[in-house]
């Protein structure tokens, strides 16, 4: 009954005016993840799944860096020990959470959303069905978690390169080769990756993915373009290479008929950046296209 109260009360403060109560009121829901595992004990403890679950992505796009990250931790730690289908009520609603999570300006919001994504991927690979809202989501991902991995703060890198593997779960007919690219990126903290490295695994990735996923090209070539608004210059940079990656796998033509084209133009417009580094791999991946 005590901690039938507790989360009750827990609850109640999630709308409260003051951040650090909505933030410690969070980091409270966490710490008591472990009760909803298997769903059996929410009930009990006064409260439905659902709104808790819903009140948590609500929380996660808080306008306060720190209360956005308590709950995309709680929401990571729910995840972790709810079944997948209490979970699937909300997992399009948290694609559309995380996509503009990881475009936030705090590095402790972004890490923090690709470590939830990371849980979520693995979690719902285990369905035999899949999912296909999911699914989608997961190649629209792989484009930010490629970029990210050359990120400024050493966090974000760690996170996003970690969840490379289990996104892989999620791309359906599976790929051996491609998981298996994607799984020996993912067994060390390559959070120090250097640049080369990583246009070896995107040079590896992308006819990978172009060979398995031919109809997906246009949606891998717009979610790289969209980075090129990023706030860092790491991830602009990065996301040039990874866009060029993605066109060479289309011939001239197929880019005319594609958004290949206008991929193209966009990185050209790269090229104007106001940081060096920005417009020097925009040149570098033109340069790769022979444009």
């Amino acid at each position: 009954e005590a901690v039938a109260k507790l989360a009750q009360q827990l609850m109640s403060r999630l709308a409260d005016g003051e951040a650090l109560v909505r933030e410690n009121a969070l980091l409270g829901l966490g710490q008591l993840a472990p009760l909803w595992e298997g769903a059996a004990t929410a009930p009990a403890l006064g409260l439905q799944l659902p709104t808790l679950l819903g009140a948590l992505v609500s929380c996660a796009g808080d306008t306060c860096d720190a209360v956005a990250e308590a709950g995309l931790e709680a929401l990571t730690k729910l995840v972790t020990v709810l079944p997948v289908t209490d979970v699937q009520v909300i997992a399009l609603n948290l694609c559309f959470r995380l996509k503009a999570s990881v475009r936030r300006t705090s590095p402790g919001v972004r890490a923090a959303s690709f470590d939830l994504w990371s849980v979520l991927a693995r979690r719902f690979a285990a369905l035999s069905e899949g999912d296909a809202a999911l699914a989608e989501h997961a190649h629209g991902i792989v484009p930010a978690l490629l970029a990210h991995a050359r990120d400024g703060h050493r966090s974000v890198r760690r996170s996003a390169s970690r969840a490379l593997a289990p996104t892989a779960g999620l791309l359906q007919p599976a790929s051996e080769d491609l998981a298996s690219v994607l799984a020996r990126h993912g067994v060390e903290d390559r959070s120090d990756a250097t640049v080369d490295d990583l246009d070896a695994l995107v040079g590896l990735l992308a006819p990978l993915l172009a060979q398995h996923f031919p109809g997906k090209l246009t949606l891998y070539m717009s979610s790289a373009a969209e980075l090129f608004q990023d706030e860092w210059p790491r991830v602009r940079a990065t996301a040039a290479v990874v866009a060029a990656a993605f066109v060479s796998q289309l011939s001239m033509r197929e880019r005319a008929r594609t958004n290949g084209a206008a991929t193209v133009q966009a990185l050209v417009a790269l090229l104007k950046d106001e940081e060096e580094q920005v417009r020097s791999r925009a040149a570098q991946a033109l340069g790769r296209l022979a444009v």
